[in-house]
């Protein structure tokens, strides 16, 4: 799950590019449609932003946990697997 943070304002100059281009100019052709699927793993706005806000640990771990909850068996065996060797990595 990747959440970008980034704005345009940093770049006037990308900035004023984008705003210029039409909405039927842009390709989305290539951008997978939502499923029922994206719309269960998807975590509301607000709980998301306070969650950053605070830095609530526990509330980034319920969001884990449904994103986890809701994919399919091979990403949550990939996933497991990437933890468990990360754990590995990381013994003190």
């Amino acid at each position: 799950m990747a959440i970008v943070t980034k704005t345009l304002e940093a770049n006037p100059a990308r900035m004023k590019e984008s705003s210029e281009i039409k909405d039927e100019e842009i390709d989305f052709s290539d951008i997978p449609k939502l499923t029922e699927n994206d719309f269960k793993a998807a975590t509301p706005v607000q709980e998301f932003l306070t969650a950053r806000k605070t830095k609530d640990e526990s509330a980034i771990v319920n969001q884990f946990n449904h994103w986890f909850d809701t994919q399919d068996k091979s990403t949550q065996k990939t996933v497991k697997n990437i933890l468990l060797n990360i754990m590995k990595l990381n013994t003190h």
